[in-house]
């Protein structure tokens, strides 16, 4: 009998939680599953109507849809992975018991969950502007650094989080929270570099600002 090595085993258990993180997803019903793509075109259309509502169809020289559409998409994406991951280790914890299971396996099954969606919607996104706006033009290499980028710091604080939450449970109750605060000083909704210059400087301190700022570009 051949026995699997280290790696074959790590896969195997990842396929077997993934499974698992969806099939629990899709019992839950499929608002669930419609609320990912909801969320952002809820959060555009409404920003949107404002800015359209004020006369204003363009922002840093940029089409309103469009620079919105990214930094609220991006945004989201960064933060679900961040977020949505920190209570693998609780709801999971029954699973440890099997040796083969480790702790960062029930983060990393939730997180790659989650990540496949996103990745799934950005392409949905970019098919849809590129079939239907003749002068996109994706910058893909810019582009592809970005989304490494959100992707690997998401992971590592999804971890951080998932290990606070397991030992202080009601730390989970500031991640939202917090979040929102990032949404509004992150570049989300107006250009950082236009506000007043030492608040500005304050604010590129977060590391979201000029990440956002490239994915916009690279579009």
């Amino acid at each position: 009998m051949k026995l699997r090595s280290e790696r074959r085993i790590l896969a195997d258990v990842l396929t077997t939680l993934v499974i698992r993180e969806w099939r629990y997803r899709l019992s839950r019903g499929r608002l669930s599953m419609a609320w990912l793509i909801i969320e952002p075109l809820v959060q555009m259309a409404f920003i949107g109507w404002l800015y359209s509502a004020f006369g204003r169809q363009s922002i840093a020289g940029q089409d309103a849809a469009l620079y919105l559409g990214a930094g609220i998409f991006a945004f989201l994406t960064f933060r679900t992975l961040c977020i949505k991951p920190n209570d693998a280790i609780l709801t999971g914890a029954g699973l440890l018991s099997y040796r083969q299971v480790h702790v960062l396996d029930l983060i990393l099954a939730k997180w790659i969950t989650e990540a496949m969606t996103y990745l799934f919607l950005i392409g949905v996104a970019l098919v849809y502007m590129a079939v239907y706006e003749p002068s996109f033009r994706l910058q893909w290499l810019p582009f592809l650094f970005c989304i490494g980028v959100i992707l690997c710091s998401s992971l590592g604080i999804a971890c951080i989080l998932a290990t606070l939450r397991r030992r202080n449970p009601a730390a989970a109750a500031f991640f939202k929270p917090f979040s929102y605060v990032l949404y509004i000083f992150s570049g989300v909704l107006h250009p950082v570099w236009q506000l007043q210059e030492w608040f500005a400087n304050i604010l590129m301190y977060n590391p979201l600002v000029p990440l956002l700022e490239q994915v916009r570009k690279s579009l």
